[in-house]
């Protein structure tokens, strides 16, 4: 039996490959070239190829938030369309689907401190939150056994990301403006990587006793931009990455800091996946720590 990991290059798919003993899963990782998933002929013939998939994880996505205000055609083929192709493929084959998608799906209008249910009314505010909406409602029309894994503000060692951005600028700038009024989950790559392939795991395992659906996986306590940056730049400091004379200074995000709009408290409730799966949220102001180097 093989897993299909989508988006093997990516920041997630990345920490998925390096969770101790992944390779023993038996993961596919076929280059863009090789699979994908905005063209359907592509993402079939490589399925049809590979005979023995028992899972597929997607973890390809179009995460850039203000490019795709600007190439909307491209977001949408990428997060909904893909999402779609690779639904009715599953569909085709019997592949149960474990699909990463988003916080911002939601609108915001959250009063602080009260997270969002998987059951909560979905609104998204920009290109990047529709587009993901409509890949997760694509799958849940197509498929019966799918886990979609909601998570947000993504960090880690791998690729682009809000930790290597602060850390990158605070090694150039003597201050550092941050947007203080919008809220969220920050999420390590690596603990979500690690849940995914619990959730594989128990898939390949157990299929008859897994509750199929939508889940919130995220880190804890929820903070703003701000609060996650200060963390940052305060452990750079620590250990000697940046300046000791690197200031950070909180803005709000109507005064023009912020060029698309964005969720002010998308905040996740993961109460759900600890229920069922018994999975925790972890720390991330831990997981800092043991990336900054």
């Amino acid at each position: 039996m093989k897993i299909l990991l989508l988006g093997a290059s990516g920041q997630l798919g990345q920490s998925i490959l390096s969770v101790k003993n992944a390779a023993d899963q038996g993961y596919l990782i076929p280059t863009h070239q090789e699979c994908d998933i905005s063209d359907y002929k592509s993402l079939e013939d490589y399925i049809t190829q590979h005979e023995d998939i028992a899972l597929i994880i997607n973890a390809a996505a179009y995460t850039d938030v203000t490019g795709a205000e600007k190439d909307p055609k491209t977001a949408n083929l990428i997060n909904e369309r893909g999402a779609s192709f690779i639904a009715r493929q599953c569909k085709l084959y019997k592949i149960p689907l474990i699909h990463i998608s988003t916080d911002y799906i939601f609108d915001g209008a959250q009063p602080k401190g009260v997270g969002y249910t998987e059951t909560d009314k979905t609104n998204p505010v920009n290109t990047y939150g529709q587009s993901k909406l409509g890949g997760e409602k694509a799958i849940q029309a197509t498929l019966d056994h799918y886990i979609i894994l909601r998570s947000s503000w993504i960090f880690g060692q791998n690729n682009n990301n809000f930790l290597k951005t602060v850390l990158h600028l605070a090694r150039e700038k003597q201050e550092l403006e941050i947007i203080a009024d919008q809220f969220g989950s920050p999420t390590p790559s690596d603990d979500l990587a690690n849940t995914i392939v619990i959730l594989s795991k128990k898939i390949l395992s157990q299929p008859e006793t897994v509750e199929w659906g939508i889940y919130h996986y995220a880190g804890q306590p929820s903070a703003s931009w701000y609060e996650l940056a200060v963390e940052i730049v305060n452990c750079a400091k620590e250990k000697g990455i940046c300046p000791p004379s690197v200031q950070l200074k909180a803005v709000k995000s109507h005064d023009g800091y912020s060029i698309v709009k964005r969720p002010q408290n998308s905040v996740l409730d993961c109460k759900k996946i600890m229920n069922v799966f018994g999975i925790d949220q972890p720390d991330w102001k831990k997981a800092i720590d043991t990336i900054i180097k």
